[in-house]
């Protein structure tokens, strides 16, 4: 396989944009490499090319396997095909990466951001960033988490700090900030557990769910109780964001 050029990481969709327009039959897309063309997005809300509105996709032996939003925002996925030419062309044609260690799917953004899926997981990029798919950041603690634990005297429900991780009925939660507001203030991720070589954050799509964290009373009142948040993890941290 040749890749004969790749995205422009600055303007995603006006590269996409311009590399239509040179397509011969726009109606099949333009091909870019071996059995990968540029075409229409199925995401798009119209199906005309040169539209202010368009999505454009890279298609991969016809899946959609990258895509440009008219906002700068890029889309990458598997879809079912965790692939090594899969991932070559998502490493060429968007602006980050998708790997698999031993089954994960792993998005790479710079500056060593991480976010886990699976093999049908659209991840986000914009502005030199992964984002969720609304455009919020994807929360990160690697600055923050020591590989220490946190001494038994602090009480992770009476005091919660971010980074701190529960389970309840509903399943794993970590606090993390919400990214807009100041103070900060936590929210409750769901949560899969930890990177052990860097001890980083991992938390799933903002899809299935971001609940507000309760009170400190509250958190205290329901952990005696079934279904009740219980702490699951507790750590050190170098910067904490403490309840506001």
């Amino acid at each position: 396989m040749r890749i004969r050029d790749s995205v422009n990481a600055s303007a995603p969709w006006l590269w996409a944009r311009d590399k239509m327009k040179s397509a011969r039959f726009k109606q099949r897309g333009k091909p870019l490499c071996t059995n990968t063309s540029l075409v229409v997005s199925r995401a798009s809300p119209t199906q005309e090319w040169e539209t202010d509105e368009t999505v454009y996709a890279c298609e991969y032996h016809c899946t959609e396997v990258v895509r440009y939003f008219p906002d700068g925002t890029v889309a990458a996925s598997f879809q079912g095909w965790p692939t090594i030419t899969t991932k070559l062309r998502i490493s060429a044609f968007s602006p980050f990466t998708i790997s698999t260690d031993r089954g994960q799917v792993m998005a790479i953004g710079n500056r060593g951001q991480k976010w886990l899926g699976d093999d049908y997981t659209w991840f986000y990029w914009k502005e030199d960033t992964l984002v969720f798919h609304d455009g919020s950041r994807v929360p990160s603690l690697l600055h923050a988490r020591r590989k220490d634990t946190v001494p038994k005297r602090r009480d992770t429900l009476s005091l919660p700090m971010e980074g701190d991780a529960f389970r309840d009925s509903g399943g794993s939660w970590i606090a993390t900030g919400d990214g807009k507001s100041w103070p900060q203030r936590l929210m409750l991720h769901p949560y899969l557990g930890d990177l052990k070589e860097e001890r980083g954050l991992v938390v799933t799509d903002q899809a299935l769910g971001i609940r507000d964290l309760p009170s400190n009373l509250e958190l205290l009142a329901r952990a005696g109780r079934e279904g009740g948040l219980q702490p699951i993890n507790r750590f050190l941290w170098e910067a904490p964001t403490r309840r506001k």
